[in-house]
């Protein structure tokens, strides 16, 4: 819904999955940011339940790690190898039983027994996968959280941007090799909001925030938005990296299994490309131009996205006037690549389908 009813009308994609995946994880989705303050429950929020029912980010990095790993902490993790050795040693006492057993039994109770006995190697194949994800998991090095009361938060202070930027990261890393969770949405910084000057990005006109630059590159001010989108992509760089440089119990990365999106509201340059000059021969300036917008797809989805390609989607239609093909069709192939075989997402007046020739 547009301005000024800045609120969802259904469900966000993050949302639709971990109803799908309910089960599955502890926890069915985080919703993370950093230094999101202004508009945490309209123009900046991510995920939403439900109509008007907004699902705001954590900015607090400590009470994140609190939700994940605080609660289990060192003790939660020896309880759990307490348990898996027990299950796996009631199971191998089982299965050699088994062995003995079947000789003396006739072809319907054996058959009856291989039935049961599919069902416990089954368990025994997702204790294997649990051991393995066990080993592999460890929960990040955060410190506690050094906020002094009646002080702005630590985590809300500019200057520790990039050191908040970076403890997010981690927890992201490490609640999906722990398979907390497989749904995170993460802002970083609001961009459009609160009017950050973004003292953190260095070289660029500080007297603006990015939403002021982008509606001024047409007078000049275009590399202090490229030096701010750089810096981010940049943060996004060391998250895929980090992705990569996990090892799941398959012997890949964790990014091979992972499908990350984001995107940028500046689509194409839209108006200094696209729309005709005024009477006085001056670009229009629209600068927030929702089509030709790009997307950036990471990450193969389990083998469900084949990567390397640049794919556009053109107009239909006069550039000026035209529509382009609606990202709900890219939310359902991302459903889709997730394991979920919906074919429609949203509302069902636009597109509807996958996104021809993007899933592999």
């Amino acid at each position: 819904r547009g301005y000024p009813d800045l609120v969802s009308t259904g469900p966000s994609l993050d949302q639709v999955l971990a109803q799908k995946l309910a089960g599955q994880t502890a926890l069915p989705s985080l919703q993370l940011g950093v230094q999101v303050t202004d508009g945490r429950d309209t123009t900046a929020c991510l995920s939403w339940s439900g109509a008007a029912v907004p699902l705001p980010p954590e900015n607090n990095p400590y009470l994140v790690y609190g939700r994940l790993f605080g609660l289990g902490g060192a003790q939660g993790a020896q309880d759990m190898k307490r348990m898996l050795a027990r299950k796996r040693s009631v199971l191998d006492s089982v299965l050699e039983q088994e062995r003995a057993l079947s000789a003396r039994l006739g072809t319907a109770d054996r058959a009856v027994l291989k039935n049961y006995l599919d069902s416990l190697r089954d368990l025994e194949t997702r204790l294997i996968a649990l051991e393995a994800s066990q080993r592999m998991c460890a929960a990040p090095d955060v410190p506690v959280d050094p906020s002094v009361e009646g002080t702005e938060p630590v985590w809300l202070q500019p200057d520790n941007v990039p050191q908040v930027i970076d403890l997010m990261r981690r927890l992201v890393v490490s609640a999906f090799s722990c398979d907390v969770t497989r749904i995170v949405t993460l802002n970083l910084c609001s961009a459009g909001g609160a009017y950050r000057n973004h003292r953190w990005v260095p070289g660029i006109n500080h007297g603006s925030d990015w939403h002021g630059h982008s509606h001024g590159v047409e007078i000049g001010d275009k590399a202090s938005l490229t030096a701010i989108d750089k810096y981010y992509y940049g943060e996004l760089a060391k998250l895929v990296s980090d992705f990569k440089g996990v090892t799941m119990p398959d012997g890949t990365s964790l990014l091979k299994h992972s499908l990350i999106m984001t995107n940028n509201e500046y689509g194409s340059n839209g108006p200094v490309d696209y729309l005709p000059a005024d009477g006085n021969g001056v670009r229009q300036n629209y600068t927030h131009y929702a089509k030709l917008m790009p997307y950036v797809l990471l990450g193969q989805a389990g083998g469900a996205l084949t990567t390397g390609r640049n794919l556009v989607y053109d107009f239909v239609g006069s550039p000026v006037y035209a529509d382009g093909v609606h990202h709900t069709q890219l939310l359902v192939s991302m459903m889709n690549m997730m394991g979920v075989p919906d074919q429609t997402f949203g509302d069902p007046a636009n597109m509807q389908g996958p996104l021809p020739g993007l899933a592999a």
